[in-house]
């Protein structure tokens, strides 16, 4: 109390130093679940054979099974007869399903277990790309993104050689950022293409319909023909080649073509016959061709990893006229959260201000409890800080719980010194009255809420990871602002109510020593 400004300057460099700390916390929509168990999908080169591709699923799955961690394996390849998951041959979705985690030998957390497992298949299966994920995680990424990744990159143009290239390019230098896991392009490899285009000219010329040509080009891959009456019913027909008239190039250009006049050509004769490699997928967005970038992070924070990698593209890979990017996946998500976030806060700031000013009556008062909030925040940020954990959306949460216990802690003390100033204490003395009557209450109010949240801090529970960063703001949060309601609050008290500190006595004032002369014994009545 006799110690102000050194008091509210440690308060004050505390609250600086805890600021600096928020801008190196990172961020992330919300804290990965830990659903013990884990999938990983792994893509091969386009065009390989189901055989082929089931032989190294099999593969995949006799590596996984050494593993002592692991109870069960199952694969899916392809797309199955309902296709509530379509991906080409050349993709396997792996599913582990792991043992309690207490059983748990290669690793203690399931972080570890991904490493582990990732660097025996990149040992014994060298030949697929291997992306990680959980069941869950996996689905809803893929809603939000098309990708099972965390993070999309979109790369839009008019060219597929183009959109190829920047994708590679892009997959290169956003593997080199620290964090980055399972980065590759959606689209890997090529495969060969066949393209038959009709020579109008020609076939005009030989007499030959291009519908003729047209149903020639389709019956090699199948297509719906004419009905058939049969007993009065239409059966519908399929028209499509036999394998031997189609198995190589030259049978292909072979294929017979019936004139008006009822000759018979070539196709070779009316149509360009080319066989080239092409991507394997031709995906568009909004009408614009779309190729994507998928990447995971590990070990770091999703927003400080997004930006670093932002950088890295925008300096290292240049886009040419009519291109762009388009980042997306969860961290879109955190955007979309935090854009929200800076419009619920202020509102709840300025409701909780109205409310102090309605219960005190007073507008000094209400800002004198109204400072304990950002202090109240200085103690959340340190302990996300020194956890190591990002600001998420749970964390907000528990900004904004913390907020309204500040208030009240704030509140109960204000409000109690006020009284006694009404009941005729100096300032001074209401301030130190008030922390020894109130401390039992503020220190109630503080333990009961830290001793309730403190088994949510250190749980290892499933879905435990969205209750830690939440009960770790509330806890450092009350243990910063409890000290600062019971010892910067009172100390601000009475040079707020224009006494001085250090000896209880008022400022000095032009208004109080014209009252007191006026009071004094012999004084002229009704003097000035």
């Amino acid at each position: 109390m006799k110690n102000t400004r050194a008091v509210v300057g440690v308060a004050l460099v505390f609250l600086v130093v805890c600021c600096v700390l928020a801008t190196r916390l990172g961020g992330e929509f919300i804290p990965q679940l830990q659903e013990g168990d884990l999938i990983v999908t792994s893509t091969r080169p386009p065009g390989i054979s189901l055989d082929a591709s089931l032989r190294a699923a099999q593969a995949i799955e006799r590596t996984l099974k050494r593993f002592p961690d692991i109870r069960s394996v199952v694969s899916v390849t392809g797309t199955a007869a309902i296709p509530t998951d379509p991906q080409g041959g050349e993709q396997s979705d792996t599913y582990i399903l792991l043992k309690p985690r207490d059983e748990w030998k290669t690793a203690t957390t399931q972080e570890g277990l991904v490493k582990a497992f990732s660097a025996a298949l990149a040992h014994d299966n060298p030949g697929s790309l291997y992306n990680w994920s959980q069941p869950i995680q996996m689905r809803m990424d893929d809603l939000l993104s098309g990708v099972r990744s965390q993070i999309a990159i979109g790369v839009y143009g008019p060219d597929l050689k183009e959109l190829a290239r920047l994708s590679a390019r892009i997959a290169e230098v956003v593997s080199k950022v620290p964090g980055a896991a399972d980065v590759a392009p959606q689209d890997v490899g090529t495969i060969p293409y066949l393209h038959i285009d009709v020579n109008r000219t020609a076939a005009a010329r030989m007499n030959v319909e291009t519908s003729s040509v047209i149903d020639a080009v389709e019956a090699l891959g199948g297509h719906y023909g004419p009905p058939v009456a049969v007993d009065d019913a239409l059966i519908p027909t399929e028209v499509r080649l036999q394998p031997d008239a189609r198995e190589n190039l030259e049978d292909i250009r072979t294929l017979p073509i019936i004139t008006r006049d009822d000759k018979v050509i070539d196709l070779s004769q009316v149509a360009h016959i080319i066989l080239n490699d092409g991507p394997p997928a031709i995906r568009r967005e909004q009408g614009m061709r779309r190729s994507m970038v998928q990447a995971n992070v590990r070990g770091r924070d999703l927003s400080s990893f997004v930006q670093a990698a932002q950088a890295a593209v925008q300096a290292q890979v240049p886009l040419p006229p009519g291109y762009y990017l388009e980042w997306s996946g969860q961290f879109r998500n955190l955007q979309t959260a935090v854009a929200r976030l800076e419009i619920v806060v202020p509102v709840m700031l300025a409701l909780i201000f109205l409310l102090l000013v309605m219960a005190l009556g007073e507008l000094g008062l209400a800002s004198l409890v109204f400072v304990n909030l950002p202090f109240a925040a200085t103690g959340g940020i340190l302990a996300l800080y020194l956890r190591g954990m990002p600001f998420s959306i749970s964390a907000g949460v528990g900004f904004i719980a913390l907020f309204g216990v500040a208030t009240m802690n704030g509140l109960v003390l204000v409000s109690y010194m006020r009284d006694l100033k009404k009941e005729g204490a100096t300032p001074f003395r209401a301030a130190v009255a008030a922390v020894r009557d109130r401390f039992r209450p503020v220190m109630a109010t503080a333990t009961v809420a830290c001793l309730g949240f403190f088994p949510m801090a250190f749980s290892m529970s499933e879905g435990a990871e969205v209750e830690k960063p939440l009960a770790t703001v509330v806890i450092g949060g009350l243990v910063s602002c409890t000290f600062l309601t019971l010892l910067v609050l009172p100390t601000c008290m009475p040079p707020y109510m224009g006494v001085s500190a250090k000896n209880g006595r008022k400022t000095p004032s032009f208004r109080r020593c014209r009252n007191a002369c006026s009071e004094r014994p012999g004084a002229r009545r009704g003097g000035r």
